[in-house]
């Protein structure tokens, strides 16, 4: 199980108090579908809420995490927790991040179709380490399978 933090209005407005002016508020949007909407919706409600007029910058869920330890960002709409634990304590530990209180549990999978299933055999991700099997998944001939 994966949980995730939402920044929350509250934390966001603390954050604008004490890290940020109203003129720079930069919210992160990684390229995941729910943390797109979710940074839209924080944009969104910071101008109807708050009068505040917010920036949205596309990068990767480590960029931006990056750029909130330098100041250049100041909130991530979604963190993934356990995978940026490690990414999370050190900001935390520098006191440039704060997560929200507000946990959603969530669950990370990996999905096959019932042909692929049908056709390779796969029941599980730890099938794809029979090199027989990866090989299935093989599409450009460089003897590794690929996932999308």
């Amino acid at each position: 199980m994966v949980r995730y933090f939402a920044a929350a209005l509250g934390l966001v407005a603390a954050a604008l108090s004490s890290n940020a002016n109203a003129a720079n508020v930069v919210i992160g949007v990684p390229a995941w579908p729910s943390a797109q909407v979710t940074a839209h919706i924080i944009k969104d409600t910071l101008k109807d809420q708050l009068g505040v007029d917010a920036e949205l910058s596309e990068r990767g869920t480590l960029t931006i995490l990056s750029a909130i330890g330098r100041g250049d960002i100041q909130i991530h709409p979604e963190v993934w927790l356990p995978n940026l634990s490690a990414t999370v304590e050190k900001l935390d530990e520098a006191k440039v991040l704060r997560l929200s209180p507000n946990g959603v549990a969530a669950s990370q999978n990996i999905c096959a179709t019932r042909q692929t299933v049908e056709e390779t055999g796969i029941k599980t991700v730890a099938d794809l380490a029979n090199p027989e099997t990866a090989a299935k998944f093989d599409s450009d001939g460089n003897g590794k399978g690929e996932i999308w």
